[in-house]
């Protein structure tokens, strides 16, 4: 739990003009999705803070190995996570939403296949 806590704050400290924060992002994202596949209440605190990950990848209409696998990642913690918030974030899931209109609209099928989960 504390680990995740550790993941995101290293997320946090990316600085997005660095050659490598695409790559950077990924692995720590793969990360957090190994112990949310382990036990999602590990990453229930940590979701609303993904989301800016999410709009920022979103904003790139660029074809990207590294970029669609961060998405489909984070798209994989928040459909397992967004269930157990106790209290509704109105602005998160209408970002959410937003986002998650670009992403089927720019994306193909590997990150389409995690984000029609997530509207439902």
């Amino acid at each position: 739990h504390d680990v995740c806590a550790d993941i995101m704050n290293s997320i946090v400290q990316l600085k997005e003009d660095d050659r490598d924060y695409l790559a950077n992002l990924s692995v720590n994202v793969k990360s957090l999705k190994l112990f949310c596949d382990v036990d999602p209440s590990f990453m229930v605190e940590h979701t609303k803070l993904l989301q800016p990950y999410l709009e920022f990848l979103c904003k790139d209409s660029s074809s990207n190995p590294l970029k669609s696998n961060a998405i489909g990642m984070v798209l994989a913690i928040i459909e397992k996570t967004v269930p157990s918030l106790q209290t509704p974030f109105t602005r998160l899931f209408d970002s959410l939403m937003k986002d998650l209109k670009t992403i089927i609209r720019r994306e193909d099928m590997p990150v389409l296949r995690a984000a029609v989960p997530c509207l439902c």
